[in-house]
């Protein structure tokens, strides 16, 4: 058997290379954080093997899909594996944006909620009488210098100036500034700022932003890398400077210093990745009065951390960890391993039934394969009562059936070559030269709808220039109608024997008187004997003839056939029936009937191929028709009306195929000057 899958396609240097590369990628990216490069490093091997991919994707398809087994398991793999890695894939970003989104909106919050703490003792120094602003200073701004490290205070009026803590530098914006608070930007710097002067009395609280101060903003969810301005759109109208980066406080940008806050929140378990994430600030320029711009700060977290900052509660007493918390960790954790043992008695199922059906397929195939090489007594093992144990079965019958044909067939042939043979016999005993007279044209055709005919037609030349001739119809079709031709035949002539010319018979007919032929008589013997000899469902139509061409008369009967036509200047008349068919009845009696053929007569022996066939309507081609031709050719001799006859019918009937045997015998008896061949 010619094996039709395609090879596998052999691996190149670059691909053992790229495979290398990305085990090592596989296991880095579970030992270490790779960070923004190992993200830029995943980029490029998820191109690099989409490229290669396409390059083996069309030979390797092809061997892979060849057998059923493979097709069903990728079949799987898409309505399976691909949906799970999909709402895995799904689930993990969206955690990964929920988790940066809620840690922004919590640092946001935060820094939003401080900085309102700051503006209100604030709002309260700078209100209070200058007589009493020293006290309200010292009982306030220790408490606050705790949660706000680095704090500096500057208030000045007509009265005076403030500073906290004492000995600090003030430093006033410069003038166009009105009340407002949040971050600002200073020589680079972030600091968070109230600036108010209600009345004559302006006031600035500053406090420098670290590393530190944002990282404890939300103890244990975040570690800020870095806060970078976004370039003002063109025609903002913003007089500021292109894209820089922030510093905090006195250390450079995105460099950890030590006494930082700590890193990024240590892992809880293996899948609790590193999430990247920038949020949005909106810093002010100290030299731009009344500004707001964009700032990014860039973070790391872990949904594990998120989780534990919205998680926290009050434990329980004597309890060391949070029941609320891990209840809700430990069904999170039951689910997924629900998820996964069900997920895998589903994969198990569908393997099982994947099996039995290709196994029900491969059966299959090595069957057919049998089938082909001839050998029809292979049978597949059935196993189960479903539909593919249904079909092996029917397959199984069908080998039976077709194993049935196989000797049905080669009996067929055996059986037409006999029937070949029996062809050429009943073709042999057919005449074979038409005789010839001085007065009538005689001719005759036949076209079996079988191999053997049952449809009989012969003719024989006596003596004193007479003919005898005879046309019949068999019962039924094939070989058993031909073996009932012949014996028709063969008794016919057998009668004859005493009447043939001297050359011709023997000499012991002599004693037979040639005047006495009676074609009654014939007839009745010939039925005496067919009954006699063949079962009662054989019998025939016959018609039997002597024609005597010196006087022209004709002694005919006419046992059951179809009466002859006579055309006779333009107008049809039909032969007498005298009797009925030979073969059924042993009581059957015949008449004898004489007609006189007149020069240009022309008589129409024909069996019932000629009028019953019928056209692809159901119409039969019918007598009216063939009176029609008949009358429409009465000048053609005898042959070329049979030809027309015989072509008349098969047009009829057109491509249908022909159901009955044709049998056409004419005698056409010459005009005045017209002449046969003695």
């Amino acid at each position: 058997m010619a094996n039709t899958s395609t090879p596998i396609p052999r691996l190149r240097l670059v691909d053992l290379a790229y495979l290398i590369l990305l085990a090592v990628f596989v296991v880095a990216s579970f030992r270490i954080e790779l960070g923004a490069m190992g993200a830029l490093a995943g980029a490029l091997l998820v191109l690099a093997g989409f490229v290669l991919g396409i390059r083996h994707l069309r030979t390797f398809g092809k061997h892979l899909l060849w057998p059923l087994r493979n097709r069903l398991r990728v079949t799987y793999v898409f309505i399976g594996v691909v949906p799970i890695l999909l709402i895995v894939i799904l689930t993990a970003l969206g955690v990964y944006i929920v988790t940066g989104e809620i840690t922004s909106f919590l640092l946001n919050s935060e820094l939003h909620r401080r900085e309102g703490m700051l503006a209100g003792p604030s709002e309260l120094v700078a209100t209070t009488p200058a007589a009493e602003r020293d006290e309200i200073i010292q009982r306030i701004f220790p408490y606050f210098e705790a949660q706000f490290p680095g704090l500096q205070l500057c208030a000045r009026s007509a009265e005076g100036t403030w500073n906290w803590p004492p000995g600090n530098v003030c430093a006033f914006p410069p003038a166009g500034w009105n009340r407002t608070s949040g971050l600002v930007s200073r020589e680079n710097r972030l600091y968070v700022w109230v600036y108010t002067h209600p009345n004559d009395t302006e006031l600035s609280v500053m406090m420098p932003v670290t590393r530190a101060y944002l990282n404890g903003l939300v103890p244990g969810l975040l570690d800020a890398e870095i806060v970078g301005r976004v370039e003002p759109a063109p025609g903002s109208g913003s007089t500021s400077a292109g894209s820089r980066f922030y510093r905090f406080g006195p250390n450079r940008p995105g460099v950890r210093q030590p006494g930082d806050a700590p890193e990024t929140p240590p892992k809880a378990n293996f899948l609790d990745f590193s999430v990247n994430w920038q949020t949005t600030l909106s810093v002010s320029e100290w030299t731009e009065p009344g500004s707001r711009e964009p700032a990014l700060l860039a973070f790391n977290t872990r949904p594990s951390a998120v989780w534990d900052v919205l998680s926290r509660r009050d434990t329980l007493p004597g309890a060391g960890i949070d029941f609320t918390q891990y209840f809700a960790v430990m069904l999170f954790v039951s689910a997924s391993v629900l998820f996964l043992i069900v997920e895998a008695c589903s994969l198990m199922a569908g393997m099982g039934l994947s099996r039995s059906i290709t196994q029900a397929v491969e059966n299959l195939y090595e069957g057919t394969q049998h089938v082909m090489r001839g050998q029809f007594q292979h049978r597949i093992l059935v196993k189960g009562e479903d539909q593919l144990a249904d079909l092996n079965r029917s397959f199984n019958r069908m080998t039976e059936n077709l194993e049935t044909l196989v000797a049905i067939s080669k009996e067929k042939e055996r059986m037409q070559s006999e029937l070949e043979i029996a062809r050429e016999v009943q073709v042999g005993l057919y005449p074979k030269e038409t005789p010839q007279f001085e007065k009538i044209e005689l001719v005759a055709m036949s076209q079996p709808a079988r191999m053997a005919s049952g449809d009989y037609f012969d003719y024989l030349r006596l003596e004193d220039d007479r003919i005898a001739f005879a046309i019949g119809d068999v019962a039924g079709k094939g070989i058993s109608a031909a073996l009932l031709m012949a014996s028709i035949q063969s008794t016919m002539r057998a009668q004859l024997r005493p009447y043939l010319p001297p050359a011709r018979g023997f000499a012991e007919t002599a004693a037979s008187p040639r005047e006495t032929l009676s074609t009654a008589m014939l007839v009745s013997r010939l039925n005496q004997q067919i009954h006699q000899f063949t079962s009662a469902s054989k019998f025939a139509t016959f018609f039997f003839g002597v024609y005597d061409d010196h006087s022209g008369t004709l002694r005919y009967t006419n046992a059951g056939h179809l009466p002859p036509i006579l055309l006779r200047r333009g107008e049809i008349s039909r032969l007498n029936v005298d009797g009925l068919v030979v073969g059924a009845f042993s009581f059957a009696t015949y008449e004898e009937s004489t007609l006189h053929l007149e020069q240009g007569d022309t008589l129409v022996l024909y069996t019932d191929g000629i009028s019953e066939p019928e056209n692809e309507y159901g119409e039969e081609f019918g007598e009216e028709r063939l009176h029609a031709l008949l009358r429409t050719n009465s000048d053609k001799d005898a042959r070329e009306l049979a030809d027309l006859i015989v072509e008349a019918v098969q047009d009829w009937v057109g491509d249908a195929e022909q159901f009955d045997d044709i049998t056409l015998l004419i005698v056409k008896k010459f005009r005045e000057g017209e002449a046969g061949t003695a």
